[in-house]
């Protein structure tokens, strides 16, 4: 009895080992992810300032329909083209904004103006035309919205609601990188139907 006792107390101290050992193993392991995820979260900025270091301009003409122009200061887009019939359909609209500060503390509240206006739409097309303005990180593709990009404006008209507007937004300064660039952008997308003409300010951030 005693040899038995023995054997199964063995059996028992075996079969505990085996089945712990996995799970002190992904403990190990899943506390060694949290504490490495912790440290990957971006750092708030408290201090420092963002300063606009460049501008540029360019235009992604997807349908090649729209002739940008910039006159005194002013862009206008003109959109026209003849359909099937011969009639000759007209979307025009000329925008026009505020010049953003040179310096943003971030996370303080800054204003941004902006005013669209309707010079012709003469068509029963739903044509889609406005301004989007956003932050976003630094990258090839300027002409795509990124997911973590912050909101600043969004002005937009079709076929039905055209009129003119003036539009005031407040908006933050960003209080993050964006990945793990110091840099980061102000886009200003003004649009008619899939052309656009793009407005890039570029701001970096100093300690």
């Amino acid at each position: 009895m005693k040899n038995i006792n023995i054997s199964f107390l063995k059996a028992m101290f075996f079969l505990l080992t085996f089945t712990l050992y996995p799970i002190s193993q992904d403990l190990s392991h899943n506390l060694t992810n949290d504490i490495s995820a912790a440290g990957n979260n971006p750092a708030e900025l408290t201090s420092g300032l963002w300063v606009l270091t460049g501008v540029e301009q360019k235009v992604f003409n997807k349908t090649g329909v729209t002739k940008w122009e910039i006159i005194a200061g002013e862009l206008s887009g003109l959109c026209q083209w003849k359909d099937v019939i011969d009639v000759i359909h007209t979307v025009n609209a000329s925008f026009k904004w505020k010049e953003p500060p040179i310096y943003l503390k971030p996370g303080s509240a800054s204003e941004f103006e902006a005013s669209y206006i309707n010079k012709e739409y003469s068509t029963t097309t739903n044509l889609r035309t406005g301004m989007v303005v956003y932050f976003d990180e630094v990258k090839p593709n300027y002409y795509k919205k990124g997911i973590g990009a912050l909101d600043v404006m969004n002005i937009s008209k079709y076929n039905k609601y055209y009129t003119s507007e003036d539009k005031k937004n407040i908006f933050n300064a960003p209080k993050y990188f964006f990945g793990n660039s110091n840099e980061c952008r102000l886009i200003v997308d003004c649009y008619v139907a899939e052309d656009h003409f793009i407005t890039i300010y570029t701001y970096r951030y100093e300690p």
